[in-house]
């Protein structure tokens, strides 16, 4: 075993401390050199060495660089815990990271690289999906650096990663944990109001069977669009009018649609709907049986509930391409399919909902989630109760009076 403490000479000390065994089964010593005059300043040094290492805050693993690890954590953590589409999109955030930090020794990473690793995210010609003319310049209007939001996706992935590392005994601190991280920026979205909408709703019935389901799943289901392309007959049950989320269909950039699977998460649950919604479902479904006998042996046979010509999946972004053509061609402000999920969920609250029911509708992870979301609709809402507290207290006092009158009789 070695010395605790060894002089090297020339007021130098190497201090060492057992901190258990290695994964091989061999001693694993931690070794520290500090400068100290003399033996009792050189035990002291010891002695606080041994706390810092009995406390955790010497790593227990032999350092690796930060892109040694990621290749370890995507192998004992991503590729068990996560979904595909989850890996993709940390696999884009890490491209930035292993540019700017990947070379760094993992247990020499500090606050400063991340804070100048954000910085150089934020100046202007970062982007690198820039749109180009004819002429190869620059289309005007496009943002030439990143948002604040998609800075702070890197932080959250980074931190999570490192707090792995930590867990695992690769760090004995976690650095982002001393960076503040880049706030979001608010997205500026455009919404229907009420007239807007009974128009867009008013307009709905020329337009092709499929489109108007979608809308309705989104807009009285609280379905988003993943969701929706997600669906399955056997998904829907038309005499009871629900819906089974059990899975979600992601289109991930470079790679194409991802299927996800909802069974084991927060956002498999079984939805209800309206008369109306159930009756466009099942003028879809009978459609759908049409166009199947009518290709016959050209029938691809998906399961999905909404399909193409040939019975082949349809793409996710058809709800999108389409619902931007329809609010041009009808003079309605352009909006994405997120919108329909929004509104539902503003009909819900504002119609006196609770919000455990509400949340439980979007398929959010717990209620917190929905009150970030629509905290100002639960404000609004919350003002009501005011109003129909005085009613109480009126009718109250009334009954009181009437009470006080008999006696007095």
């Amino acid at each position: 075993m070695p010395a605790k403490i060894t002089d090297k000479g020339e007021n130098t000390w190497l201090l060492c401390v057992s901190d258990g065994f290695t994964p091989g089964g061999k001693r694993d010593y931690k070794y520290k050199t500090v400068k100290a005059k003399t033996v009792q300043t050189a035990e002291r040094a010891w002695a606080s060495f041994y706390s810092e290492v009995k406390r955790g805050e010497i790593a227990r693993q032999k350092p690796k660089t930060l892109r040694a690890f990621y290749a370890f954590w995507l192998e004992h953590h991503a590729m068990k815990q996560q979904e595909a589409s989850t890996r993709l999109h940390n696999a884009n955030l890490w491209t930035r990271i292993d540019e700017n930090m990947g070379n760094i020794r993992i247990d020499k990473l500090q606050p400063k690289h991340i804070l100048e690793f954000y910085n150089s995210l934020s100046k202007t010609g970062v982007r690198k999906d820039l749109k180009l003319d004819e002429n190869g310049e620059l289309v005007e209007g496009q943002r030439l650096d990143l948002s604040g939001t998609f800075v702070r996706m890197h932080h959250t992935f980074l931190n999570s990663m490192l707090n792995m590392a930590v867990k695992w005994g690769f760090l004995a601190k976690n650095p982002c944990v001393a960076v503040e991280p880049p706030k979001r920026e608010k997205a500026d979205r455009t919404m229907f109001d009420e007239d807007q909408l009974a128009s867009f709703l008013s307009k709905l019935p020329g337009e092709a069977l499929r489109h108007r389901c979608m809308v309705y799943l989104g807009l009285t289901g609280g379905l988003c669009r993943e969701e929706i392309f997600g669906l399955h007959w056997e998904d829907i049950d038309l005499d009871a009018g629900t819906v089974v989320i059990d899975r979600a269909r992601v289109y991930v950039a470079g790679t194409g649609v991802v299927l996800k699977d909802c069974k084991n998460s927060h956002r498999h649950r079984k939805v209800s709907l309206p008369p109306d919604a159930v009756a466009l479902l099942k003028q879809h479904r009978i459609k759908e049986l049409e166009k199947k006998l009518k290709q016959g042996t050209n029938w691809k046979g998906s399961p999905m509930v909404f399909t193409t010509w040939d019975g082949s999946d349809m793409h996710p972004h058809a709800f999108g391409n389409w619902l931007k053509r329809f609010c041009k061609d009808n003079d309605f402000p352009s909006v994405g399919t997120h919108v329909f999920r929004h509104l539902s969920a503003t009909f819900l609250i504002m119609g006196g909902a609770d919000i455990r029911t509400v949340s439980g509708k979007l398929g959010h992870a717990n209620t917190r989630t929905t009150l970030t979301v629509y905290a100002h609709l639960v404000q609004s809402a919350e003002t009501v109760t005011a109003g129909i507290m005085q009613e109480v207290l009126a009718g109250l006092k009334a009954k009181g009076e009437e009470s006080k009158n008999k006696k007095a009789q």
